[in-house]
């Protein structure tokens, strides 16, 4: 008793019927609707382009200006007021646009920033009371 054994095989993309023969080509039909062309010059897309470029282009000039303000002064306390002033003006523009997840991420900024806080302060009070004894004073009052 023979058994017989059906191995499908496609050749340059057209799939093999049962007997053999090539099935017929499935393209996907080309739509009249679609363009290749691209947008002219006076077009509400080009335009559109154009000015997401430039928002773009304006908006990293004004982050690489004001990065580097500590930089170009050589005042890092400037540097830090102008930080300061952008995430204020980023939680006011979240604040501005959903109100309830813009004083989320407004609350959670802060935490993050009053754990870093003590954490860096509990690290600087271990160190200098061990820089202290090893220079002799101690807290006499205990």
């Amino acid at each position: 008793m023979a058994d017989t054994t059906n191995i499908n095989i496609t050749v340059d993309g057209q799939a093999a019927e049962q007997d053999g023969t090539p099935a017929e080509p499935t393209t996907p039909a080309k739509s009249p609707t679609t363009s290749n062309a691209a947008p002219k010059a006076g077009s509400a897309k080009s335009q559109l382009g154009t000015m997401a470029v430039g928002a773009y282009l304006a908006k990293q000039s004004f982050s690489i200006a004001s990065s580097r303000v500590g930089q170009y002064t050589r005042d890092s306390q400037l540097q830090s007021q102008v930080n300061a002033g952008l995430q204020l003006l980023g939680y006011a523009g979240m604040i501005a646009a959903n109100p309830v997840m813009g004083s989320i991420a407004v609350g959670l900024s802060l935490t993050t920033q009053m754990i870093d806080y003590n954490f860096k302060r509990n690290q600087y009070d271990a160190a200098r009371s061990v820089a202290l004894e090893r220079a002799g004073q101690t807290n006499k009052s205990r």
